[in-house]
């Protein structure tokens, strides 16, 4: 229950506090704060007593809900005080930004009876024009928080229901992975960064890991006998690159893995003075692991030294699985590297083959004339 907080009194005592939304009171989001429980178990228990009291609506004026939810605007801070209790704290941000800046100024002063179907129809086709990578996921959560309203029975129906889809454009996300030769110049090229860029990297590309599941690996982690990594965390960041641990979003996803000996001796070389509750990759000096937007900009840095065209850290998980495809790996051996519940979403998400099987045709009419 991470809204309960440890501190330490005057006195030096520690004592626990929290701090919980109860609802949306003229015009504004209210919180109720309490502090001096001597233990964790007295907090919690005063923390569900509040979320119950706000549940059954005593922190809030009758009929006050209809009052301060009147615009786009008002809905949208209460929708997103809602949501943001039911995901974690890096979805949160992407998602929030992404509509802040997309969404959120077109609509934020209109009345929410007066929002129309040829205002949402106009809003998105506007998308489509000036962020066609993002548009689809956009509109879903523009669709969400208009039929939150719905549910409050604040409108009589979401006008973002007969919207009209367009087709999506394609951006470099069908094209988000690298051949064989492309992989080989990133990696020498990162290979003349600081060498704990050029291993992060090196890991990254040859075990076909998500990008928060590295960054969780600790020292103990890895089997140096074996080649082989436990993955059983991952690690999200916010706004403020402030981390937090995770398990895996399935159980495939805690796995086992295996990374070839000459990148897990180089692993080796970078935590030779780290004890085993270490992160592996993290800030000098201290115990913070790097967070994702780190590794995005000294990706970014890379590419443009070496001429390369952009992918996503992703990317790299859909080059190593292309690439073991190419080099005839079992479809149920890249499963269970993957960490994927099922062998279809192996199939259908990563089908991405090298450019060098553009000529499919050519290599079927040599096999049967040879």
């Amino acid at each position: 229950m991470s809204d309960i907080k440890a501190y330490t009194n005057k006195k030096g005592e520690k004592l626990y506090k929290f701090r919980i939304y109860v609802g949306f009171v003229d015009g504004k989001s209210k919180y109720v704060n309490r502090a001096g429980f001597k233990t964790k178990t007295e907090a919690k228990k005063a923390y569900q007593e509040v979320k119950f009291a706000a549940y059954q609506g005593e922190y809030r004026q009758e009929s006050n809900l209809d009052i301060s939810l009147r615009t786009f605007g008002d809905l949208y801070d209460f929708w997103f005080e809602q949501y943001k209790n039911t995901v974690r704290g890096s979805s949160y941000y992407v998602i929030k930004k992404g509509l802040d800046k997309n969404v959120y100024p077109y609509l934020k002063n209109k009345q929410l009876k007066n929002i129309t179907l040829i205002d949402c129809q106009n809003l998105i086709n506007k998308l489509l024009k000036t962020n066609p990578g993002n548009y689809v996921i956009l509109s879903v959560y523009m669709k969400k928080i208009l039929q939150y309203a719905v549910t409050l029975k604040l409108i009589p129906e979401n006008p973002m229901n007969n919207v009209i889809k367009p087709r999506e454009k394609k951006t470099y996300g069908s094209n988000n992975y690298y051949s064989k030769e492309e992989l080989k110049t990133f990696l020498a090229y990162s290979k003349k960064e600081k060498f704990h860029v050029y291993v992060l990297f090196r890991l990254l590309a040859y075990s076909g890991m998500r990008i928060g599941e590295l960054l969780a690996l600790k020292v103990a982690d890895i089997d140096f006998n074996t080649s082989q990594i436990s993955i059983t965390k991952t690690i999200s960041s916010d706004a403020d690159s402030r981390f937090e641990l995770h398990k895996p979003k399935t159980t495939t996803g805690n796995r086992i893995i295996s990374v070839d000996p000459d990148t897990i001796n180089l692993v080796s070389t970078l935590i030779k003075d780290k004890k085993k509750d270490d992160f592996i990759f993290r800030f000098y000096g201290c115990s913070k692991p790097y967070s994702p937007r780190t590794v995005a900009l000294w990706k970014n840095k890379i590419i443009k030294k070496a001429n390369l065209r952009k992918i996503s850290l992703h990317g790299f998980r859909h080059t190593y699985t292309s690439l073991l495809f190419e080099s005839g790996v079992n479809i149920k051996e890249i499963q269970k590297q993957l960490g994927h519940s099922k062998v279809e979403m192996t199939l259908n998400v990563y089908t991405h083959l090298s450019r060098n099987n553009n000529d499919i045709g050519s290599k079927f009419d040599n096999y049967l004339n040879n």
